[in-house]
């Protein structure tokens, strides 16, 4: 099979993305649940709406950067929050300024 490097940068951009949503839903989760909550024993549920925001929300180059030279703590502030609505009030003082857009 041959590729493009068009085809490649969207692969790449997609498992970037998956890597990101396994990654921020695992901490929203223990930043939500204790270690022994039920939550653990089932099936691996949906990304949980504060995710999804996250990632519909941060470019690819704002969520790499907060992730991979900020730390992926500095989403706390966000993953911490319950509703989307809460979310939206903090996102800005939650971000490092340079990495927001």
């Amino acid at each position: 099979m041959i590729t493009t490097q068009s085809e490649e940068q969207t692969v790449r951009v997609s498992e970037f993305r998956a890597y990101a949503a396994g990654m921020l839903s695992a901490r929203y989760y223990a930043l939500h649940h204790d270690p022994n909550d039920s939550v653990y024993n089932g099936p691996l549920p949906d990304p949980p709406k504060v995710v999804a925001w996250v990632l519909d929300n941060l470019c690819d180059e704002c969520l790499a950067a907060q992730l991979f030279e900020v730390g992926w703590s500095s989403l706390d502030p966000l993953l911490r929050c319950s509703s989307i609505a809460e979310i939206e009030k903090h996102y800005e003082e939650a971000l490092s300024p340079k990495h927001t857009h």
